[in-house]
């Protein structure tokens, strides 16, 4: 959201009140600190970060999601000579988070010196010493934030290999090059940064194909066991040129299909919950019809950590049958970038 996205109906320059966009009042002189005070205690705004107040209405209209956005965008105003990171800036740049509940998290803000400074904090934010230069910065909806390949290696350090490639997976699909992504890798190299080699680890890995947060750590999983050539986004086609799916992930060395079942497929945005889940059940035995392994995962499994087992598992029963009983695969695949032949395309004219 930008600058201009929301607007307020509270008095603003004659109160001392200055507009900064999304619903955020910043108090200007002791006429804006009386004014903010008596709009926190009317009821009509909320403080979220010192001098800066928000519309009562507008925050009562976000979820919590966007209310941490929004208490992000508040600290940076309030601190203009720091620069939001990590979690923080990836919420400016609207990046992926891998969870992000709908509920009170108690999330601080994370806020970073611009060259030398000393770690500290207060209500509601963390300040960082990272070691940042210009070239790390960029200014998003009128704050300082890190850019996006910074943003990245922090949620890494932060939050981990797969928090960081959802959010890289997102920003090559929001536009961000790649050729950004891997200066900061070399650039992290040459300051000998520590867990640069990890942040390059998931630059490396970083796609377009990954379409969803899940599908981010469902790639991350598949790295960490061990499993190479893992392609993404591939169409199965069944023996006689009829296209069963495009599914998730595709390993060719064990003939194995993983496939994400997300729940809001299922919750009625995309049609009837039951039919769609009818159909994607016959397509599954569709799929092991025709020799292939297929691993279903859910959130839920990513959460508890249950789908790493599984996967390992069954990896480990497909080679055992494999290496006994030779290839089982009896269909054909095509890459999401490769021209389906015209005996798989005529299905689709419905001839």
């Amino acid at each position: 959201m930008g600058d201009n996205d929301t607007t307020t109906t509270m008095p603003t320059d004659a109160t001392g009140l200055r507009p900064l966009g999304s619903g955020l009042l910043a108090a200007r002189g002791p006429v804006g600190r009386s004014a903010l005070a008596r709009a926190v205690k009317a009821g009509t705004a909320l403080k979220l970060a010192p001098g800066i107040i928000i519309d009562a209405t507008t925050w009562a209209a976000a979820d919590w999601p966007e209310r941490r956005r929004l208490r992000c965008l508040a600290h940076a105003h309030a601190h203009p000579k720091l620069a939001l990171a990590g979690v923080s800036a990836a919420r400016i740049h609207g990046l992926d988070i891998l969870v992000d509940p709908d509920h009170d998290t108690d999330e601080k803000v994370h806020l970073a010196h611009v060259g030398r400074g000393k770690t500290g904090g207060g209500a509601g934010h963390t300040v960082h010493c990272l070691a940042l230069d210009a070239a790390d910065i960029t200014v998003v909806d009128g704050v300082r934030v890190t850019t996006p390949a910074r943003t990245i290696h922090d949620l890494r350090t932060t939050h981990g290999p797969a928090h960081a490639l959802a959010a890289a997976d997102d920003a090559l699909r929001k536009g961000h090059g790649r050729g950004a992504l891997t200066a900061l890798a070399a650039t992290l190299f040459g300051r000998r940064t520590r867990g640069a080699k990890q942040t390059a680890e998931v630059i490396m890995l970083a796609s377009t194909h990954s379409e969803s947060p899940a599908e981010s750590w469902t790639r991350w999983l598949l790295h960490v066991l061990g499993l190479c050539g893992v392609l993404q986004q591939v169409y199965i086609i069944a023996p006689g040129g009829r296209p069963i799916r495009r599914v998730d992930f595709w390993i060719p060395e064990l003939e194995m299909v993983i496939e994400f079942h997300g729940w809001k497929k299922y919750d009625g945005r995309y049609g009837d919950g039951d039919v769609i889940s009818t159909y994607e059940n016959a397509a599954m035995r569709e799929l092991a019809n025709c020799g292939l392994e297929v691993v279903q995962l859910t959130w839920r499994m990513l959460v508890d950590g249950s789908a790493a087992t599984l996967i390992a598992q069954r990896v480990a029963a497909r080679r055992e049958l494999l290496e006994k009983a030779g290839p089982q695969f009896t269909g054909e695949v095509f890459l999401r970038h490769e021209k389906l032949p015209a005996r798989v395309t005529r299905y689709f004219r419905g001839k």
